[in-house]
């Protein structure tokens, strides 16, 4: 009978502490908590794999901006070059056109005109070297800064084209 009633007395003591675990809250359960804990190391480990595959896309795009910008450069650096070139060109015709004979025409013009004929009578009827290097610089002076701006302005009229 002893038995019976140690058997009788640990199924109370069972059905208790089953209806107490029943009435625990389900946050205090054991499986609830290892279902919440599995989900989230599953999380965890999720956002950490989703950010280290960020972080190395980042770098390879970091790595594409980087070529990118290397290679516009190259780009640049061959347009300019190919800028400079048209104007090597384009300043040698220029100069072709004013120094061979713009300044001729110049000179003949200023020769021509009535303050250079009266300048040239001047030095005809009394030479003196002083008198022909003053004329000389003057015209001189003169074409070199006549062709100048018109070098510029032939320029900038090609370089607009």
């Amino acid at each position: 009978m002893a038995k019976e009633m140690d058997r009788e007395e640990l199924e109370k003591k069972k059905l208790c502490e089953e209806i107490r675990h029943l009435q625990a809250p389900i946050w205090k359960q054991s499986a609830y908590i290892t279902i919440v804990s599995t989900v989230f190391l599953a999380m965890v480990g999720f956002i950490s794999t989703q950010s280290s595959e960020q972080k190395k896309e980042i770098e390879a795009l970091k790595l594409q901006t980087q070529a990118l910008k290397e290679e516009t450069l190259r780009w640049q650096i061959e347009d300019k070059k190919r800028q400079l070139e048209k104007y090597k060109e384009l300043s040698k015709k220029v100069d072709e056109i004013i120094f061979e004979r713009y300044s001729r025409g110049f000179v003949d013009g200023v020769i021509a005109s009535p303050s250079g004929q009266k300048r040239v009578d001047e030095i005809v009827a009394n030479p003196s070297k002083e008198a022909i290097e003053d004329f000389v610089v003057r015209i001189t002076d003169g074409t070199l800064d006549a062709a100048s701006k018109k070098r510029i302005e032939k320029l900038k009229e090609l370089l607009a084209e």
